[in-house]
């Protein structure tokens, strides 16, 4: 036997019962064979893990602050001073992290380290925040420079599919760390978590980390909180607002109350393909002024795409379409288009703007407000669909850096169940600090109007419908005509 070691004793008594001792190692040598012989590096501070081990590295040596919020106005997800829902797992599978309960003063505390990214899921109790105005949680580091947060919620069919599919929406805030070595209290407005279109569904809760890899985060406290006035959660499940916009004036606009083409004093067709020929992206179509393409009836202008051959720019195309241009152009107010979208597979509709100083041969504008190349000339996407998935709206924004010239893009998409059969109210609301994308008045992507992008110049609005390509995608043998129907297009400032 080793110096150290004890023995296993073992005895049977004559009814034949078995006993043993089972007597700790002294690994430590210290001649008291204890807990501590079975953690590595006792020396480490007096707070434990869930094996009663000393926590290595540097450790809160008090508790996170007791919350303040009543357990009535309270959806806790993990908290020691409320009921919990049940959560699923701390530490997915998926996780870069590693992962224990710590105790802190007689506190339960989760300790996250070596942590690249991690994610809490409550799959099997999913939460309804809907009737909640904020998120809270109380997180502790000594290394840990920023963080990242992210909501994600499962949508109507509770189960995720993957953000971009179906009805699953995300999104993610990041948290500057100002103060290392004492806790934080956060408080998030759920309302900044506007690439959420629901909150009825919040599953995922994601924690990412900078420096990845070997920060350590300990996190307490987390839980839903306040009562914005929607009862159960049951009303709008919008994940934004209105823009908070007040007081804007009709400056612009088309109801399409008449018959016929439309309004030549309003409406440009964009028919000069710049690419030698072709457009961009790989698309498939031509761009043609014909009456069979573009014309009001009943109300609404109808733009068709239409599978057919034409040839222009001595180049031979198998589909038609069309591209309008507003004659008008603006910086900052709000831009309103209800509209109806192509149900068809391989269409790639679109709304969206264009800096007016772009120049790209063909358009309204010309260089008669300046001459600058894509994407320098900024590009806000309203509204536009892929050609294989019609319950997603894009919102996105391309731009190059002002200082240093670097293509930059920012966006995200939302659920819409039926946007060919049903009209919908797609917007833009852009002034001096920020630009937001709406849909049915439900802000789903905001972006800040920084001195680094160029969104501080007029831009006009484009409605078209591509064929194939990037976002088009295959287009069947059997291409039956599409139609995007707008209702109206108005201009606010």
């Amino acid at each position: 036997m080793n110096s150290g070691e004890n023995p296993i004793e073992i005895s049977i008594d004559k009814e034949y019962q078995l006993s043993a001792n089972f007597q700790l190692k002294d690994s430590d040598l210290d001649g008291v064979p204890d807990r501590d012989d079975s953690c590595p590096n006792t020396s480490a501070g007096t707070q434990v893990n869930q094996d009663g081990c000393p926590v290595q590295g540097d450790v809160p040596l008090i508790a996170a602050p007791t919350p303040i919020h009543d357990a009535s106005e309270v959806i806790s997800i993990f908290s020691n001073h409320f009921n919990n829902v049940t959560v699923d797992t701390f530490r997915t599978d998926w996780s870069q992290s590693n992962f224990e309960f710590v105790n802190i003063s007689n506190n339960q505390t989760l300790r996250y380290f070596d942590l690249n990214f991690v994610g809490i899921e409550t799959v099997n109790q999913q939460i309804n925040a809907n009737a909640k105005t904020h998120i809270h949680f109380d997180y502790w580091t000594a290394d840990t420079n920023a963080i990242r947060f992210k909501l994600v919620d499962f949508g109507a069919n509770g189960v995720y599919d993957g953000v971009g599919n179906a009805d699953d929406t995300e999104h993610e805030i990041v948290i500057e760390n100002t103060s290392k070595n004492n806790w934080q209290s956060i408080d998030l407005s759920l309302d900044d978590f506007i690439g959420l279109t629901s909150r009825k569904n919040l599953a995922q809760y994601i924690i990412v980390a900078q420096p990845s890899g070997t920060s350590t985060i300990y996190l307490d406290n987390i839980y839903f909180y306040g009562d914005n006035g929607n009862g159960d959660g049951g009303g709008d499940d919008g994940g934004g607002d209105d823009g908070g916009e007040t007081n804007l004036e009709l400056i612009w606009s088309d109801e399409f109350d008449y018959q016929g083409r439309p309004d030549n004093s309003k409406w440009h067709h964009q028919t000069f393909a710049p690419n030698g020929g072709s457009w961009y992206n790989g698309e498939l179509q031509h761009y043609v002024d014909k009456e069979n393409t573009t014309y009001v009836s009943n109300g609404t202008l109808k733009i068709i795409a239409r599978k057919e051959t034409y040839s222009t720019q001595n180049t031979t195309k198998e589909y038609t379409s069309a591209r309008l241009n507003s004659k008008f152009d603006f910086k900052y107010g709000r831009i309103d288009v209800r509209a109806k979208l192509p149900s068809g597979t391989g269409t790639w509709p679109a709304i969206w703007t264009l800096g007016s100083n772009i120049n790209e041969p063909g358009n309204y504008f010309g260089d008669s407000r300046g001459s600058v190349g894509w994407p320098a000339c900024g590009e806000i996407d309203i509204m536009e669909q892929n050609g294989w998935d019609k319950t997603r709206s894009y919102g996105y924004f391309h731009w190059a850096n002002t200082q240093t010239g670097e293509y930059q893009t920012q966006g995200t998409t939302t659920f819409i169940a039926d946007s060919a059969s049903e009209f919908h109210l797609y917007s833009l609301i852009w002034d001096e600090t920020k630009m937001q994308i709406l849909l049915d008045n439900q802000v789903f992507i905001e972006l800040p109007n920084e001195v680094s992008n160029p969104f501080d110049n007029a831009h006009y609005l484009l409605l078209n419908i591509a064929i194939g390509g990037n976002l088009g995608g295959e287009v069947p043998a059997n291409f039956p005509n599409q139609v995007m129907e707008v209702d109206y297009v108005r201009i606010y400032q």
